[in-house]
């Protein structure tokens, strides 16, 4: 997976999204400019999700422990998904 992280309203928003994506593609799709303040790559390892390396679409690197300490996060306060209307409760 890749990742970049933005600033957002409330401070830093981490993005997740699949590796056939430019770092920079996805960047835009936020309707203008936006502040990236990190990209690069995440994985999965026994602790949890892992962010390295960097974009070279965007020029940009990652913060291995901020980035992987804020998708962490991010992750752990996450809202439970709720089943849409068409799910079946057997």
């Amino acid at each position: 997976m890749k990742y970049i992280v933005v600033r957002g309203p409330g401070g830093e928003v981490p993005i997740l999204f699949a590796r056939a994506l430019y770092h920079r593609s996805v960047a835009l799709q936020f309707g203008g400019p936006v502040a990236v303040i990190s990209a690069g790559f995440a994985r999965m390892s026994p602790e949890g999700i892992e962010c390295f390396g960097s974009s070279s679409s965007l020029g940009i690197g990652s913060r291995p422990d901020a980035d992987t300490t804020l998708f962490r996060r991010h992750l752990e306060s996450a809202a439970p998904v709720v089943p849409d209307s068409d799910s079946k409760n057997d």
